[in-house]
């Protein structure tokens, strides 16, 4: 059970693959997003090629992530991605983290109003 999970010295964390379209536990997603929100030493992050639902996305909404450097969320929202919508709560997120060095968001299907988050981006 991830629910109490608390990495205070994880550094590097990588779920490529994790919840695709033929996972049936993608709604467990949310419960993974919200430890990896508290991971405050995250230096590199990869979710890429996720189908997460949008509901799962709104758990980074407290991320602080102050030392997070790499970050890899390709083919996260794609045409056949559910959770398009959770995409201004990830960028939000994003555009906190002032030590982002490489960010890959490649291959997505982000609405317009999604990336309007990055406004105040401090990379």
């Amino acid at each position: 059970q991830l629910g109490e999970a608390r990495w205070v010295n994880l550094k590097r964390a990588s779920f490529q693959s994790c919840f695709d379209s033929d996972t049936v536990g993608a709604d467990g997603a949310a419960v993974l997003l919200l430890s990896l929100a508290q991971c405050a030493a995250l230096e590199e992050l990869k979710i890429a090629h996720n189908n997460i639902p949008a509901d799962a996305w709104k758990q980074l909404g407290e991320a602080r992530w102050v030392n997070l450097k790499r970050a890899s969320f390709q083919s996260c929202f794609d045409s056949d991605t559910v959770g398009a919508d959770g995409a201004a709560v990830l960028l939000l997120s994003l555009a906190q983290c002032a030590a982002l060095e490489e960010l890959k968001i490649a291959h997505n299907n982000i609405p317009a109003d999604a990336w309007k988050q990055l406004g105040e981006a401090r990379w």
